[in-house]
């Protein structure tokens, strides 16, 4: 009897492990199918720290006519499965500061005296959508 309670154990243990295994895949292949839609190949993902999001961002290169990069991103929210932060700026970068915060350097055309690269950066709360300088975080 015991043996066969340690079987049945087992077996319900395995299978939960794969059923979860089988939905973060899916979850995977939903944000990386939408990355391949709204902004083609080449996309970057980057998970935020707690992995509660995707920083899914494609940064496009200048040409001789327009020198400046492009950066189109979307955040996506894993729990939800929707997209919740959809934005384009440049020329710059972009990348997670924690686990609630992006991190946006917007280039200036020139870099005013007295001025650091924290005054052209903001963090975004992608919970709440607030913009805060980085010289005032």
């Amino acid at each position: 009897m015991v043996k066969l309670n340690i079987i049945a154990f087992l077996f319900v243990f395995v299978t939960a492990c794969s059923t979860s295994k089988t939905s973060s895949v899916a979850q995977i292949g939903d944000y990386e199918q939408l990355a391949e839609e709204k902004l083609g190949s080449d996309v970057t993902f980057e998970h935020s720290p707690e992995d509660e999001y995707v920083l899914c961002y494609k940064n496009e290169k200048g040409t001789v006519k327009y020198p400046q990069n492009t950066i189109n991103y979307f955040v996506y929210d894993l729990k939800k499965n929707e997209v919740i932060n959809e934005d384009t700026f440049g020329p710059g970068e972009i990348k997670w500061h924690d686990a609630k915060h992006l991190e946006i350097f917007q280039i200036p055309g020139v870099m005013p005296e007295g001025k650091t690269k924290d005054h052209f950066t903001y963090l975004y709360n992608v919970e709440t959508g607030e913009r805060t300088p980085k010289a005032e975080f």
